[in-house]
């Protein structure tokens, strides 16, 4: 299951990255807002969200929380923060259903094992 978080993120980036350099496109966080939504707030929050996802995966890393366990939380983290401060529409309810996933398959591993 991890190797198919890790392979999504990667993909989103890439995609990301894409849009950004090669098609130019301005409003590339358009899928985390509604239609009356300031798009300069949205991207701000946005990347906060994306900031904090980083910030949080390092240092749970750096006090030596395995790879697999420091992915789910922080991108559990991310869900819950890009759902609070963006609100509920498709995208962000998506990432909240998938980080939930995530963790509940990454605690019912441990319970198992």
């Amino acid at each position: 299951m991890i190797e198919a978080i890790i392979i999504v993120i990667l993909l989103v980036h890439l995609h990301l990255e894409y849009r950004i350099w090669v098609k130019k496109e301005t409003d590339i966080f358009k899928k985390y807002r509604g239609e009356n939504d300031d798009p300069m707030k949205v991207a701000k929050w946005a990347y906060y969200a994306k900031a904090l996802w980083l910030v949080a995966l390092i240092l749970l890393l750096y006090f030596e929380v395995e790879f697999r366990d420091a992915l789910v939380y922080s991108f559990f983290g991310y869900a819950v923060v890009v759902t609070l401060s963006l609100g509920r529409n498709a995208y962000t309810i998506h990432q909240l259903i998938f980080a939930l996933a995530c963790l509940a398959l990454r605690v019912w591993g441990k319970l198992v094992q």
